[in-house]
């Protein structure tokens, strides 16, 4: 064989055993030791507790959504839209966001970039293309604005009732809806308990069965809350704005504690603040004013020219301890105000009250600062507790801690008194009459201490501060 042909069958032998080489290995990149599996495709999300959207701005605001693949616990990613339109052919503002089992798979995302003024729709979407239910939303009113409707809410308990309220907002014409606290409650479902007495008939026992104490217990009674059909039209209809009382941790709370916690059987105190606390994050269409600290709520709404909103939190930020029973002097037999009156009363010049607060120091200049910086002729704050004095005689607060029949007694025994007074006049009163109408004998008392009424000097040293400012 000849030199050129020893080379030729060389280059062919040469060629031919590459190729089976790359041939062979690129067989064996795709099997399945060597190389990972393509991702399986995305299954649909289920967006069972619809949408909500919070916290407005003139150009912004927060939307809600529970997305989940059922039995998954993968993470869903969302795509969201703000539109113009129903349609969505004229989408303003987009973004991803991801619902996790981090977050209990919520989900929520600042859609800035908007109007003042305006109404827009929004929906999540998630990878397969499955869109949530639409909701509507709307920024702050724009500084020409001249009225501005919205609905007040409180004291939400699932099992006592419908949500007859929310219903017959939703098909109002407010444009708001503020919630100053209660939005859900956390006792357990014992026919006993507060708020029980109906609620097997009305098909509508709370879940967990317990008192709700750890983050999956919080989470749980959430999603109890938000199935409610009505809840769910509301929230989509338009943007709230929210704070919470005592009932999203427990009744009576405090920032050290709550009549309804015992940490005997319930635990550490802090750490089931701290589930309420995140649990109400994830759930609530909120701006979580600093996401490194859940426990701080408060947060300023200006509604142009109109007034400004400060949404304060009495409750657990700066609040010690009532006085009495958690605040309740009826839960106390015998219960005497001793306490009260001692706090009230000078020592060296300075009650003792004066040190007990509802709200901290921190907070309180923080609403100072924005009553002062405000230019809208009225101020609302948004607030849990009652803050107007309501006080009763002491001879009714004391048969109300008695109870019995003797409640209803004191009070015609009092009220005869103050008719007899003013029809025949002050001779015309029996000794034990002059009694009960002696304010010295018969002192007018408040009856609810968890409210203002029970840190007086803390509600008159913000009273003082918005009349100095010459507020309304």
């Amino acid at each position: 064989m000849s030199n050129a042909g020893n080379r030729r069958d060389f280059l062919i032998k040469s060629l031919s055993a590459a190729a089976t080489v790359a041939v062979g290995g690129s067989l064996a990149g795709c099997g399945d030791d060597d190389s990972p599996a393509a991702p399986p495709p995305a299954l649909p999300s289920d967006f069972t507790y619809g949408v909500a959207s919070g916290d407005p701005l003139n150009d912004r605001v927060m939307l809600w959504t529970y997305a989940k693949v059922p039995t998954s616990a993968a993470t869903v990613a969302l795509t969201w839209q703000v539109a113009t339109d129903s349609a969505f052919s004229a989408v303003v503002a987009t973004g991803r966001v991801d619902a996790t089992a981090a977050t209990g798979f919520t989900a929520k995302a600042d859609a800035s970039g908007l109007v003042a003024g305006a109404t827009y729709f929004y929906r999540f979407v998630d990878a397969t293309g499955r869109a949530s239910p639409t909701g509507t939303t709307r920024t702050l009113p724009a500084a020409d604005a001249t009225s501005v409707r919205f609905a007040l809410f409180s004291c939400t308990l699932y099992p006592e009732g419908f949500f007859n309220a929310y219903d017959s907002v939703a098909k109002s014409d407010a444009q708001y809806a503020i919630h100053v606290g209660d939005y859900i409650y956390e006792y357990g479902a014992a026919s006993g308990q507060f708020g029980n007495e109906d609620a097997v008939a009305l098909n509508r026992v709370d879940v967990p069965a317990g008192d709700i104490v750890s983050l999956s217990d919080y989470r749980t009674r959430y999603a109890l809350y938000r199935s409610d059909p009505t809840l769910q039209a509301l929230h989509a209809k338009m943007p709230w704005i929210t704070v919470w009382d005592d009932h999203e941790f427990a009744n009576n709370a405090f920032m050290t504690g709550a009549e309804n916690h015992n940490p005997a059987t319930q635990g550490d105190w802090i750490a089931r603040k701290a589930a309420a606390a995140q649990a109400y994050h994830e759930w609530l269409p909120i701006r979580t004013p600093d996401p490194a600290n859940l426990l701080k709520i408060y947060r300023r709404f200006d509604f142009a020219g109109l007034f400004s909103l400060h949404m304060i939190d009495t409750r657990i930020e700066g609040r010690v301890q009532q006085y009495a029973h958690f605040g309740d002097p009826s839960g106390v037999p015998g219960y005497q105000y001793a306490d009260y009156v001692a706090g009230l009363t000078p020592v060296a010049g300075v009650p003792p009250d004066a040190a007990r607060t509802m709200i901290s120091a921190t907070q309180q200049a923080w609403l100072t600062d924005g009553l002062t910086a405000s230019r809208a002729p009225w101020q609302i704050v948004g607030n849990q507790d009652i803050m107007a004095r309501i006080c009763f005689p002491s001879s009714i607060l004391a048969a109300q801690t008695a109870g019995g029949p003797g409640v209803q007694a004191a009070i015609t025994a009092y009220l005869t008194a103050k008719a007899t007074r003013a029809a025949a006049g002050p001779g015309a009163l029996t000794p034990t009459q002059a009694a009960l109408l002696d304010p010295a004998r018969n002192p007018r008392l408040p009856y609810n201490l968890d409210s203002w009424d029970g840190y007086p000097i803390n509600r008159e040293t913000v009273l003082r501060t918005v009349k100095a400012l010459g507020k309304k």
